[in-house]
């Protein structure tokens, strides 16, 4: 009842995903340069992953990598093409095409993003350990918006496996900026309130019920608001606070 793991970060992935794997697939040459782009046709896939035409990238890359038009972009747009698999809910082809890429690629750049796309295929599918074994197989920091995901992703398998002392101590261990730590906060306060200190666990889900919400992530940020609100209310019931409760 506390925690949902079905809803709560559909939009967030989905936004996250694209704009990592854009990172990935246009990288400088240095830091001043622009995107090194060798093939036309990875380049008029990338524009069309720029216009957010998700469909006509993932249909243009599958053909153009089928006739062998982005050979010099080969690693890179397999990623691609299995990280927009994956936001379409394409989860078995997008598993295959990651595990092709670890079989096949030594590149640790590309490694340690095909296993964090991967443990995300193994945890949308329910294999809660596989998904584990797969984030700890990453071998360096990820980007900023990744490795925030790669924590609270991390911290719902414990809770989804009843090992709240672990996802407390990774919660609490973490320490990011961006909306994920909203999420972090009410993962801990949920993690607490399961190991019975219901006013620690308060204290982070009425911060989370209660704070203000703007800019573009005002709707995700309302609806866990409220998810905390929820979270809080079932929270003191069973404790029979029912004034508080309500």
């Amino acid at each position: 009842m506390l925690f949902n793991p079905s809803s709560d970060y559909a939009s967030r992935i989905t936004a996250t995903l694209l704009v990592s794997l854009l990172l990935v697939s246009a990288a400088p040459a240095t830091e001043t340069d622009g995107l090194v782009v060798k093939d036309l046709h990875y380049g008029e896939v990338l524009f069309q992953f720029y216009q957010q035409d998700y469909f006509t990238a993932l249909t243009h890359l599958a053909a153009y990598r089928e006739l062998n038009h982005v050979s010099h972009h080969e690693a890179e747009a397999e990623l691609l093409q299995g990280g927009l698999m994956l936001s379409w809910g394409q989860h078995e082809e997008a598993g295959r095409i990651f595990e092709r890429l670890l079989a096949e690629t030594d590149d640790p750049y590309i490694r340690n993003r095909t296993w964090f796309y991967l443990a995300k295929v193994r945890y949308q599918r329910g294999y809660l350990d596989a998904a584990e074994r797969a984030f700890e197989s990453i071998s360096a920091p990820l980007p900023e918006e990744l490795e925030a995901e790669r924590y609270n992703l991390l911290a719902r398998i414990y809770l989804d496996q009843g090992r709240y002392a672990d996802a407390a101590q990774l919660l609490t261990d973490w320490e990011g900026e961006t909306v994920w730590a909203t999420y972090a906060r009410y993962n801990l306060g949920v993690a607490l309130v399961r190991m019975g200190e219901l006013d620690a666990g308060a204290v982070l889900l009425n911060r989370v019920g209660t704070m203000q919400t703007a800019g573009s992530d005002r709707e995700e940020l309302q609806g866990l608001r409220d998810r905390a609100n929820v979270a809080l209310g079932f929270a003191y019931l069973q404790s029979e606070l029912e004034g508080e409760a309500k």
